[in-house]
């Protein structure tokens, strides 16, 4: 199995692993893992001048486990290893309060976004000047075309 470059400096393959162990060890015959990173950047102009300026970063993971016919899922903002074993443990838990049958056999890790390689062009995820002149390039188009915008 092979982590996603984005994840790495906050997990480990062995947590995954661990997670994956402690949600089929408290009751689920299958267990997935998501990885989830998604980053936010804004630019806010008025009156013809940058005014704002916003950046965040999300990060989490989550856990989805089966249980006979039950499914459980539990989501964390915390990508630790103890964060996602807690979260594996309640996935678990609420799969088993489903109904109980036969089901098969598996354990995968699946990325929820290949975050980490920003998208080219102006306005996207590059570096401020740029979004801000793309930005600057649109307010003029959108004053030239229309004299409704002011």
């Amino acid at each position: 199995m092979s982590l996603p470059a984005p994840f790495r400096s906050l997990l480990d393959e062995a947590a995954l692993e661990a997670a994956l162990r402690t949600a089929r060890g408290t009751g689920a015959h299958f267990a997935e893992v998501f990885l989830e990173r998604r980053d936010q950047r804004s630019i806010g102009r008025r009156e013809g001048r940058v005014e704002t300026t916003t950046a965040s970063t999300i990060c989490g993971a989550g856990v989805r486990a089966l249980s006979g016919a039950g499914t459980g899922y539990a989501w964390t903002s915390s990508p630790s290893a103890s964060s996602l074993a807690d979260a594996a443990r309640a996935a678990s838990r609420i799969a088993a309060a489903g109904s109980p049958g036969e089901g098969g056999d598996g354990v995968r890790i699946a990325g929820a976004s290949a975050a980490g390689t920003e998208p080219a062009g102006p306005g996207s995820l590059g570096d401020l000047q740029s979004r801000a002149d793309y930005l600057e390039e649109l307010d003029s188009l959108a004053r030239a075309g229309d004299a409704r915008v002011s």
